[in-house]
């Protein structure tokens, strides 16, 4: 009557016969000790306390062996009768009995309703006999080799992993040195009552990829962007992919802490910001700093000319994104120009082509929706 808390030794991924002989061993240990109260072994733990789950297990499995086969008391007919009590003390109350019929045990699976709805509970009973009829059927198998999916769930991760697409190994910057070779003319970027051509668009992002790779910026150098949405910040972003850099997009309506803190991890050694938004840019450490609509570096933008800068790889990084935070300090997660062409090729078969073929083969100016890769406040169009 009294409930044994136990612990499964899996370490070392055993066959089953092993674990078996792992959880015996345990279970005879800790019933030697069964008398202890219950509420004792709560007091000497001492586990963090909370009202919302029981304070050292979640999970119960038991074992009922009151027979199905009652006698007549007292000269009246008696019989067990299971009952449903409307409610559970646990996450999750396993319990077999033993069954009428002698060799067979019965499974009922009480749950929460507040975390498991009732086909939740069925799949995971399913999955529970699924693995007892293998390990029935080979004990000497390591655990971790037994199906618990389905046929049916099988098929469907599979189907959902199916992601595999075959293209070529271009990088976003050669994907727009192909756009401006194919339609120099065509319309690429909207913002406002500004419109850029292709030609255009990449007459600017050439020129600032030149001034970026006099400031120092080369494959796997970091470029801090604080540009306000506009043509600018589209501009931007692709002269550090052309220029070989990452850019790290700097949201300026976070607090000045946080924004001082991802200068001073990921050390970019530019900060590309306009004259509108500098001041609320914190200094970091050995970076210049280029601002766009400052006159001396707009003159430095139409002078500039020469070769372009040696074109990025697959694998060289393009962006540095940083988590929330939320459990810590915020971490920098660099992605590379594989993950970005990826990104952009999927983008295109199931936005912008749907889009093209229903308007009879030419895309109009849009505004696809922002993905992770695209620097908080830009436009642009598919």
């Amino acid at each position: 009557m009294n409930t044994v808390v136990l612990r499964a030794d899996l370490s070392g991924d055993p066959t089953f016969a092993a674990l078996l002989e792992r959880v015996r061993g345990a279970d005879l240990a800790a019933l030697d000790h069964a008398d202890l109260p219950f509420d004792a072994v709560v007091e000497a733990v001492n586990p963090e306390r909370s009202l919302t789950r029981h304070p050292l297990f979640q999970t119960m499995v038991s074992h009922s062996t009151v027979t199905q086969d009652v006698r007549a008391l007292f000269g009246l007919d008696a019989a067990v009768d299971r009952t449903d009590p409307g409610v559970t003390k646990f996450d999750l109350d396993v319990t077999f009995s033993d069954s009428a019929h002698g060799d067979e045990l019965d499974l009922e699976v009480f749950y929460s309703s507040a975390l498991y709805d009732r086909a939740t509970a069925d799949a995971l009973a399913a999955r529970l006999l699924r693995l007892l009829e293998q390990a029935v059927a080979a004990p000497e198998t390591p655990v971790s080799a037994y199906e618990l999916r389905s046929a049916e769930e099988r098929a469907l991760l599979e189907r959902w992993n199916d992601t595999a697409v075959d293209h070529p190994d271009a990088t976003v910057v050669e994907i727009l040195a192909e756009r401006v070779r194919q339609a120099p003319d065509a319309v690429a970027l909207v913002c406002g009552d500004l419109r850029l051509t292709f030609a255009e668009l990449d007459d600017r992002v050439t020129r600032l990829a030149l001034l970026l790779a006099g400031e120092g910026v080369g494959p796997d150098a970091v470029v801090a962007l604080a540009v306000p949405r506009s043509a600018e910040s589209v501009v931007a972003a692709f002269a550090v992919l052309k220029a070989g850099g990452a850019y790290l997009p700097l949201d300026l309506d976070h607090p000045e802490e946080r924004l001082a803190y991802m200068l001073g991890d990921a050390a970019p050694v530019c900060v590309v910001t306009t004259r509108a938004v500098d001041g609320r840019v914190p200094d970091a450490a050995g970076a210049s700093r280029l601002v766009l609509d400052a006159p001396e570096v707009r003159d430095r933008l139409a002078a500039a000319e020469g070769p372009a800068p040696r074109a990025p790889r697959p694998d060289d990084l393009a962006y540095v994104i940083y988590t929330s935070g939320s459990t810590g300090r915020p971490k920098g997660v660099g992605l590379h120009h594989a993950g970005l062409t990826n990104l952009y090729r999927d983008h295109e078969r199931q936005l912008y082509r749907p889009v093209a073929e229903r308007s009879g083969g030419a895309c109009r100016p849009c505004t696809p929706p922002r993905s992770p890769s695209t620097p908080r406040g830009s436009s642009s169009c598919g």
